[in-house]
């Protein structure tokens, strides 16, 4: 029997990704596309919504769900604006924006087809792209695209338990069903929006659950009060993040990660522990963060290394010599990993042009949401090859210090968004419906625009000093222009 033969496909779009990185992706390119452009949607999934179809059943947004969507498409429900969305809602809006996005493109559907590779090929008009994919039964696909875009996000994962050598603990991911059938004691692993969650729902479905977590450095959150304050406090109060941003640029010097990270922690953000120092840019309340602290039984700041079996039971052990019994039965509950995705470098566009790549190892921007949404815009116009953009690999920067990591993410976005906004028009920013600052009230936003506009270039230069210094203090993290 021959080898099964590969079906080949042309278009003049194939987009990678149909969560919410691609279908902003595909929303940004679509008014450039023309009658007879076809297009190819590619997901390994079966379905459209990304991560959140493998999410565990008790996560929710961390923001307003008004500001996670596709485009400018608005959610329906009726729920009030700061309702923080369950998994079933945001899979709801992404399926409803997935059919408004695609409705009226000539379209070809790969769900359950798995990306292997791509080929950037020259042509006579500069570049093409051909990918390969593998089908749900093993077939091989072969797609040639004039523009190919990869929108790979942060490529999350469902969470896999962590390998321990006892027999004696039960290692679980946040998902796993069991966690929740028995009183058995449970150990948290991490203290970031996951754990945070996970906790939530323990202590949600049986208020006496002896529940202690491992936190690591420990995890400070970015305060939905000031983010996200309620009307009327939003006219004047609260914080823009072009604001964060500026107040940031001016602390941080590419060098100094310890103390612009907790000029952060202290002015914008809020922590279960008093020493935490890791910024992950995630969002929570005051009162979110209060349930946490009177729930648990303990919390451990220290990083896991292993739990052995030993005669007296079983013994967990941490990176820094520390150990401690651990009830045997216990569940550890894996909470970790989120933020490092395993993504191999591209930069954002390819020498040749017909590659876009929307992961966290080349970033236009920290959110790979606005990533998604900004790149097809700035392609289709030429901007990519004429603005001085820079990249960020945001994951090799975090491995390699975590305390200038949230820092850099902001003076980067400043950076980039100062020429963007220079580049594309009113009418297309304000269909970009993932930018959180709006919240706040057209004047304010108006009031950040006409700043920006009127000392654009003296943000950006300033910005441009700072990443140019962190780059040479992180000698091999990718931060700057794209190679030519």
């Amino acid at each position: 029997m021959g080898a099964p033969r590969t079906r080949e496909l042309d278009c003049a779009l194939c987009v990678v990704g149909a969560g919410i990185a691609g279908l902003n992706a595909l929303w940004s390119a679509k008014p450039y596309l023309g009658g007879s452009d076809h297009v190819v949607v590619v997901d390994r999934r079966p379905v459209t919504g990304g991560m959140w179809n493998d999410a565990y059943d008790y996560v929710r947004l961390h923001q307003p769900h008004p500001m996670f969507t596709v485009g400018d498409l608005a959610w329906t429900g009726g729920r009030h604006r700061s309702h923080l969305a369950t998994r079933a809602e945001v899979t709801d809006h992404l399926t409803r924006c997935a059919r408004e996005v695609f409705d009226g493109l000539s379209l070809t559907r790969l769900l359950g087809t798995e990306y292997l590779s791509h080929d950037e090929v020259p042509t006579a008009g500069g570049a093409s792209a051909v990918v390969h994919l593998r089908d749900a039964e093993g077939g091989r696909v072969r797609v040639r695209a004039k523009t190919l875009i990869k929108a790979f996000g942060f490529d999350v994962r469902r969470a896999t338990p962590l390998p321990l050598a006892s027999a004696a603990v039960r290692s679980v991911p946040p998902h796993d069903a069991a966690l929740f059938d028995d009183d058995a004691p449970v150990f948290v692993i991490g203290s970031g929006k996951t754990a945070m969650d996970t906790v939530l729902e323990l202590l949600r479905r049986r208020a006496s659950r002896e529940v202690r977590m491992i936190a690591g450095s420990g995890t400070v959150f970015l305060d939905r009060a000031k983010l996200c304050p309620p009307f009327p406090r939003s006219l004047l109060g609260g914080s823009t993040g072009f604001r964060i941003a500026l107040d940031i640029s001016r602390r941080f010097d590419g060098t100094n990660g310890r103390e612009a990270s907790d000029h952060l922690r202290d002015r914008y953000g809020l922590s279960l522990l008093p020493g935490a120092r890791h910024n992950a840019l995630g969002i929570a309340s005051r009162a979110e963060l209060d349930a946490v602290r009177e729930g648990l039984r303990e919390v451990t700041l220290g990083h896991l290394a292993e739990v052995r079996d030993e005669a007296s039971g079983p013994i967990m052990q941490l990176l820094d010599g520390r150990a401690r019994a651990v009830p045997e039965g216990s569940y550890l509950v894996n909470c970790t990993g989120y933020l490092d995705p395993q993504v191999a470098y591209e930069p954002f566009r390819s020498p040749g042009g017909a590659v876009l790549s929307v992961t966290p190892r080349s970033a236009l921007h920290f959110l790979t949401t606005h990533g998604g949404f900004l790149l097809p815009h700035l392609h289709y116009r030429g901007e990519l090859e004429r603005l001085p953009l820079y990249e960020l690999d945001t994951t090799l920067l975090r491995r390699r210090d975590k305390t200038a990591w949230a820092s850099a993410l902001y003076v980067h976005g400043l950076y980039n968004m100062a020429h963007i906004l220079d580049a594309l028009p009113a009418s297309v920013l304000g269909t970009m419906g993932v930018n959180l600052d709006n919240w706040f009230p057209v004047a304010r936003r108006l009031w950040d625009l006409a700043e920006l506009k009127r000392r654009g270039r003296d943000h950006a230069a300033r910005a441009k000093g700072v990443l140019d210094r962190l780059r040479a203090h992180h000698d091999g993290v990718r931060c700057g222009p794209l190679p030519r």
